[in-house]
Formats: structure tokens, C-alpha cells, sequence
């Protein structure tokens, strides 16, 4: 294991609860709102079940939760559980969730998407609702900051048979 892995494991303090493999706990929380969920780096998933019969419905209450939780469950899949360097793909996977907006997009649409379909059945208007979800505040992502990402990525450097090219787009004066 590298010497940075080990340092980087001792800090984070990952749980580990036997076997070969680590085993996510879910917790239903009155401490959080029903649209509320977070999960841990390592798969933990915490999701909320308060909701105030003025602004909805039980029934939606339940739906809401219920989206909420299938949606966190995305997350809690694409969790590191093998033991075999866990702590760094979790320091690996993190990093790139907050470094990469296309990542971060990808992840969260397809989370939420999953959610809506699974909570709600079939539905076109769900698919596009799950795709526009992380456009906004919450996950500070941008149609723009999408696009100069995906620029960096088509057009930067180069490298073809060990020499590097940069390739630029705009206008030629």
C-alpha cells in the first residue's frame, strides 16, 4: 500500500463491520425533512422522515421519502466496500465527486432518476425531472461550467507518440 494511502486511511477512520467486505447501514432519521438524505463516503445512508402535514400530503410525505431513499441508494452502490484499498478509492472517489462537475452531474442525475423511477413507476416526465435535478443551486452546477469542463476535456493537450499538441478553439485572427 502506498505510504500516502495509509496516511490518508488513518485520518479518514473508515468503519469496518467484518468479513471481507464492508456492509452500509441505512437510517431513517426524524431529524431531517423527507426531501433530506446524505450518504457517507463510505456507503453510510441517512435519510429524513419529518414533514409537515400543511405543506403536503401523507401520501406524498411517503413518496418523497421513498425517492429519497432509492436515490441515496445509488450512492450507497457506487460506495467502495472491499476492504483491498477501500480508503484510497474512497479519497480517490470523493476527490473526483468534488472536482469534476461532469462527475458530480452524472452521478447525481442518474441517482435521481433511479429515485423517481423507482418510487413513482414509468415516466418521461421523471427521466427529464431526474436529469435536470443537479442543475441548480444545491450541486453548484451550471450548463456553463459543464461546457468549459467538457472543452478542457475535447480540447487541451495532446500527446501523440511522446510529443504534446495543444489544441485551441476561437477565433483565428
Amino acid at each position: 500500500m502506498p505510504r500516502y494511502s495509509s496516511d490518508i486511511g488513518r485520518k479518514m477512520n473508515l468503519p469496518r463491520n467484518g468479513g471481507w467486505r464492508y456492509t452500509p447501514k441505512i437510517k431513517i432519521t426524524k431529524h431531517s425533512d423527507v426531501v433530506q438524505g446524505r450518504t457517507k463516503p463510505w456507503g453510510d445512508v441517512e435519510v429524513g422522515r419529518n414533514y409537515y402535514p400543511g405543506a403536503m400530503s401523507k401520501e406524498d410525505a411517503y413518496l418523497q421519502m421513498l425517492s429519497t431513499l432509492y436515490h441515496e441508494q445509488v450512492h450507497m452502490a457506487i460506495a467502495p466496500k472491499f476492504y483491498l484499498l477501500r480508503e484510497l478509492r474512497v479519497f480517490m472517489r470523493q476527490s473526483a465527486y468534488n472536482k469534476s462537475y461532469i462527475l458530480r452531474y452524472l452521478e447525481e442525475s442518474l441517482a435521481e432518476t433511479i429515485g423517481l423511477l423507482r418510487a413513482r413507476g414509468m415516466s418521461r416526465g421523471y427521466i427529464i425531472e431526474g436529469f435536470k435535478f443537479p442543475l441548480g443551486n444545491t450541486y453548484e452546477i451550471t450548463y456553463t461550467l459543464l461546457r468549459h469542463e467538457t472543452a478542457g476535456i475535447l480540447l487541451g493537450p495532446v500527446v501523440v507518440g511522446g510529443l504534446m499538441y495543444n489544441v485551441w478553439y476561437g477565433v483565428q485572427q
